[in-house]
């Protein structure tokens, strides 16, 4: 059995200097490139690792069981190392490097292709997973004769998920809080997700995941955990008002009581307390109204997601608060 050694990615965002930083952080559109330094008589393969996002985790106990959020201790996130051929040989390379118009991508994105072209629709996405925005897992193999160089993957697990010193490239959309928060897309879905969990982009529930975007924003640390009830009393109410079938009671009008990025809080038809959470995101059919039709970005029980105000998870009571 040959030796396994230990090897490195370096990264470079834009023309910026190259790092041996396991969390690489971009906007979209900025160049992202990848690279191991060449070992003699080494063949080099790259390896993406995918967070199964069809899984719903809970690290406590669903709010609709008995001993409802009660710890039960870390779920198991599930894993897969996805094979990059298009990449063997390649000791530098640039996974969102743009294509030509006319040609279509190959190789691990091509799946995700038809995803990407429909973005920008009347109807939000049906994948969890974004090919163009949120974090992404890779890892290195060398093989140069008996010897095996390996950089941090699957190995790298522990019972919190996956280890922070696999390299994680996240990608958001914008330097504002909402951008910060498509930095999130492709992290599963934890219910009870830990602030070591939300930092390190292992997993998230609808609370945490918005003010480890928000803190994000604001050059700090997430350190504790939040409920939703919490955010309700930290942040301005703009308004209160109730949803029916995604149709807010009151005339809430884009750009003139609301915007992008303003947070709805809801508590549900016999609820006690606010239950759910999450960011107002576009108005998708551009009435300037908020209606049924406007998407909300937004993270449990699954991955963080789009979905219309029609789909019903903001039905009942709602607060827009207004993040600082």
């Amino acid at each position: 059995m040959g030796q396994v050694q230990a090897v490195a990615i370096e990264s470079q965002v834009g023309a910026g200097a190259w790092s041996q930083t396991t969390a690489v952080l971009a906007r979209q559109g900025q160049r992202v490139a990848l690279r191991v330094a060449p070992i003699p008589k080494g063949s080099i393969r790259w390896y993406r690792i995918r967070p199964r996002l069809d899984v719903r985790y809970n690290n406590a106990v669903w709010p609709w069981l008995p001993g409802a959020y009660r710890w039960k201790g870390y779920d198991t996130i599930h894993y897969q190392r996805e094979p990059l051929p298009e990449y063997n040989g390649q000791w530098t390379i640039e996974p969102w490097r743009p294509q030509r118009a006319e040609v279509a991508p190959s190789g691990v994105w091509a799946r995700l292709w038809a995803w990407v072209r429909q973005w920008g629709a009347s109807d939000p996405p049906a994948s969890f997973e974004r090919s163009d925005l949120g974090s992404f897992w890779f890892q290195a193999e060398v093989r140069a004769g008996e010897t095996l160089w390996r950089s941090p993957g699957l190995e790298a697990r522990t019972a919190k998920g996956l280890s922070p010193e696999v390299l994680r490239v996240s990608i958001r959309q914008s330097d504002d809080l909402l951008g910060h928060l498509t930095a999130y897309f492709n992290v599963p879905g934890i219910f009870g997700s830990t602030p070591y969990q939300v930092r390190h982009h292992i997993g998230v529930d609808c609370a945490d995941v918005l003010m480890a975007a928000h803190a994000n924003w604001q050059g700090t640390t997430l350190t504790r955990d939040y409920n939703v009830a919490m955010l309700t009393e930290q942040f301005p109410v703009l308004l209160q008002t109730t949803v029916t079938a995604g149709e807010p009671a009151a005339d809430i009008r884009w750009g003139r009581t609301v915007r992008a990025g303003d947070w709805l809080a809801v508590k549900y038809p016999g609820g006690t307390q606010y239950q759910h959470i999450g960011a107002l995101y576009k108005d998708a059919n551009g009435n300037g109204r908020l209606d049924a039709a406007d998407w909300v970005l937004h993270a449990g029980p699954d991955p963080l997601q789009i979905s219309a105000l029609a789909a019903g998870g903001f039905d009942g009571t709602v607060l827009v608060l207004r993040p600082r």
